[in-house]
């Protein structure tokens, strides 16, 4: 089986979850099929804010984890939708 690239499979997971999510779901949710190189929480939120800039994502809240440092949620935007409909599906 080809794996999508890392950045269409986070618009698939997060279109899939119907719901705003964070790097850290995002993190959790796909760990078993990228290596820890790709699905760790700083590369995921850096690919989450190019989405977003893209208007494939938008910021939804944000709030402070336990760290205390300050985290968004993103949800998938009309466009991303339509992108994501528009992408190479995994065979």
């Amino acid at each position: 089986m080809q794996q999508l690239p890392f950045k269409f499979r986070i618009v698939e997971y997060a279109v899939s979850l119907g719901r705003p999510l964070t790097s850290i779901d995002v993190c959790r949710g796909l760990k078993n099929e990228y290596q820890e190189k790709q699905c760790n929480v700083r590369n995921i939120e850096d690919i989450m804010q190019t989405l977003q800039k893209t208007g494939i994502l938008t910021g939804v809240d944000q709030y402070f984890d336990r760290e205390g440092r300050i985290r968004t949620r993103y949800a998938v935007t009309d466009q991303g939708r339509a992108y994501y409909v528009g992408m190479p599906q995994e065979s």
